[in-house]
Order: C-alpha cells, then sequence, then structure tokens
C-alpha cells in the first residue's frame, strides 16, 4: 500500500495488483472524473467500467467503494 497525494482529497491509499490498482471512491467520483484524473481522458471511462463490473452507476460511485484503475 502506497499514499499518493491527491489535490482534491489530501492522502489517499492505492494497492497495486497485476495489471491494476485499487482506489476508495469518494464522494462525486465518476468513471468519467476517475478517468481524467487517472488515464488522462475522460473519455477512457469504459477502461473503468469494463473491470468494475460491481460498480451498477457509472456515473455516482458510492464512497469507500473499491475502483480497479488499470496500468497504462
Amino acid at each position: 500500500i502506497q499514499p499518493i497525494d491527491s489535490s482534491r482529497f489530501g492522502f489517499i491509499y492505492q494497492i497495486q495488483i497485476g495489471s491494476y490498482f485499487t482506489i476508495i471512491a469518494e464522494d462525486g467520483d465518476s468513471f468519467e472524473f476517475l478517468a481524467a484524473r487517472h488515464l488522462n481522458s475522460p473519455q477512457m471511462y469504459w477502461k473503468l467500467a469494463d473491470i468494475n463490473t460491481h460498480v451498477p452507476f457509472p456515473d455516482f460511485i458510492e464512497a469507500g467503494t473499491s475502483i480497479r484503475i488499470p496500468l497504462a
């Protein structure tokens, strides 16, 4: 587990496993926002949707939900 600096939330933690790392969603997060932040393009939201099938509403992710972010 590594702490990373987040200008939006202070420090959050990420866990790197295989070809993705995991973050914990905060209030207001969406796949589009997270794709812009971690994949440098909001249009890449579908990559998050593909590996986070446990999220029923990608436009409103419940705070505390574990989200996988693909590596490159």
